[in-house]
């Protein structure tokens, strides 16, 4: 497959023959930049933090240590959505999830510009 970088967007190009013509098939792939949220473990306890690590990588997985854009975590689940917005120093930064109450909760990241974001779903037991 092959790509083409367009703006802050990778699309895959693809060439399509049929017995009447050829065409060219552009298609987003992926943004240029992309968050990833890991963690050692998505499942805790009540009151128990688990260190979940934000890294900006580009598209094809490398990491971006010299990007410092901020990234806003929305924690969403049982009780209230929490919002934070972090600033990460060489392309990365961690925080400590932890809920005193059970349930199941939603991770997500964000950014004022295209890229592709990250999700978590984290299972908190009483």
């Amino acid at each position: 497959m092959q790509f083409e970088v367009v703006g802050d967007e990778v699309l895959s190009v693809e060439e399509v023959v049929t017995s009447s013509q050829t065409a060219i098939v552009k298609r987003h792939y992926k943004f240029l930049k992309q968050i990833v949220l890991n963690t050692t473990t998505n499942i805790t306890n009540i009151n128990v933090p688990i260190q979940i690590t934000v890294k900006w990588q580009d598209w094809q997985g490398n990491d971006l240590l010299e990007e410092t854009s901020d990234i806003k975590i929305t924690i969403t689940g049982t009780g209230q959505s929490a919002e934070q917005t972090l600033t990460p120093a060489n392309g990365q930064i961690e925080f400590d999830f932890e809920s005193s109450v059970a349930g199941t909760f939603i991770i997500q990241t964000g950014v004022d510009f295209p890229c592709d974001f990250a999700e978590l779903e984290v299972i908190v037991n009483e």
